[in-house]
């Protein structure tokens, strides 16, 4: 039983030693690629179940300047570049700066569009009411994520600024 144990904790070393490696990587990665297929899935009407709810909040936020198509057009770009960028780990905090701009608008229809988000009463969260509700995930994962570059960025501007005196 002591070796079977022991095995055990040679893996949970091993599987910790690669998440110290990889973990922020695979969280990236992750959000980035629910990104790029929510976009492109954006670009084929009648393929994404939340396009109806999308262009009803860009059309009321931006004042019908956007609305139906040209407003899901506009978000497909905007959600498959955001994915592509996150992928690619391309700029990643300003790239993570502007998702979570995007994710704290997905909020957005629980307050202009009750009607999409709540069944009868204004705690029953319909199945779009849920679908909002949970990108609560996404965007506690990319606070993490900006924490976590931000923290690097601060280390490395301190050695910086120790490197630059010598």
């Amino acid at each position: 039983m002591r070796r079977l144990l022991d095995a055990l904790e040679d893996v949970e070393r091993i599987w910790v030693k690669w998440l110290d490696k990889h973990a922020y990587d695979c969280l990236r990665i992750s959000i980035g690629l629910i990104y790029l297929i929510f976009g492109l899935l954006k670009f084929f009407p009648q393929y994404s179940p939340a396009e109806q709810l999308a262009a009803d909040t860009i059309c009321i936020i931006t004042f019908d300047v956007l609305s139906g198509n040209a407003a899901c057009i506009v978000l497909a770009i905007m959600e498959t570049l955001i994915g592509v960028a996150l992928i690619v780990n391309f700029k990643a905090r300003a790239t993570i700066l502007v998702t979570i701009w995007h994710m704290c608008c997905t909020f957005l229809p629980l307050v202009l569009l009750p009607q999409y988000a709540f069944n009868q009463d204004p705690f029953s969260f319909s199945i779009v009411g849920q679908y909002i509700f949970k990108n609560l995930i996404i965007l506690s994962a990319l606070m993490v994520l900006y924490r976590n570059l931000a923290s690097k960025a601060s280390k490395h501007a301190v050695l910086d600024v120790t490197e630059r005196k010598n």
